[in-house]
């Protein structure tokens, strides 16, 4: 099997093409390259654990395993959804925070899926809140829903909107960003603080992550509610088999341990 580097595999699974340019909204289209599951596989599910777990006590665990006792097993137990329609949902988050990270360079200074009190109950706030920076600044913000369904629908697009546009006025999840930086990274901690009084000045990247497991073609239809936000990029991808994929990439941790 291909060993590929983190940061790297979307290069060698998904392709990529900007198909349909409206007013204020582009659509693009990922598709899976082919023959290329199996290689990506193994990457994929390493990647979802570092979301979950804390690092300190993941690598604590992990330095206390023996011929007879594994804890680490245990503590990703407590940590890793077992509920579908979580996981699904999670897996469009960490598959877009991913794609924006490797292909658009922003930047996501706090993970929430590692602070959940309930491991199957979805995070509050929005589903990704991240940054670019220019000369030390904040210079845009990254707000994005992401979705994911076995079929399209148009109601969820609109849902979609709904969220962005209240996330536009006042992303809720800054205020927690702040608090929970401001020990470990206090200049990002206070650069974010004083971007929050900027807002509405500061430049939005809207996005919308529709992953779905029959394709559609109605997505590439022009939307009211879509051209209704400024500076949107609709990510359509067409995931076949989307619901055993994800439960096979949750139920199956990969070769963690030896990492």
């Amino acid at each position: 099997m291909k060993t590929l580097e983190y940061g790297k595999f979307y290069d060698n699974w998904i392709a990529h093409e900007e198909k349909k340019n409206f007013d204020n909204y582009k659509v693009i289209e990922l598709t899976e390259v082919e023959n290329s599951r199996e290689n990506v596989e193994e990457l994929l599910k390493k990647v979802i654990i570092k979301y979950y777990v804390v690092p300190k006590a993941f690598e604590y665990h992990k330095s206390q395993i023996t011929d007879k006792f594994n804890n680490l097993e245990f503590y990703l137990s407590k940590k890793i959804p077992e509920v579908e329609t979580t996981r699904k949902g999670e897996f469009g988050e960490i598959f877009g925070t991913e794609f924006l990270k490797q292909k658009c360079d922003y930047h996501f200074p706090v993970n929430k899926l590692n602070k959940k009190e309930n491991k199957d109950v979805p995070a509050h706030g929005e589903d990704i809140l991240g940054f670019k920076f220019d000369n030390g600044e904040i210079s845009c913000f990254c707000i994005c829903e992401c979705k994911t369904a076995k079929q399209y629908k148009t109601d969820v697009l609109n849902d979609a909107c709904t969220q962005l546009k209240k996330s536009n006025i006042d992303p809720k999840s800054l205020i927690r960003f702040h608090e929970e930086l401001l020990e470990n990274n206090p200049d990002l901690s206070i650069e974010i603080f004083n971007a929050m009084q900027k807002i509405p000045d500061i430049q939005t990247d809207n996005w919308i992550f529709y992953i779905i497991e029959r394709r559609s073609t109605g997505i590439f239809k022009e939307r009211e509610c879509l051209n209704s936000l400024k500076n949107l990029k609709l990510v359509y991808f067409n995931l076949k088999d989307l619901t055993d994929f994800v439960n096979n990439l949750y139920d199956n941790y990969g070769d963690i341990f030896d990492d």
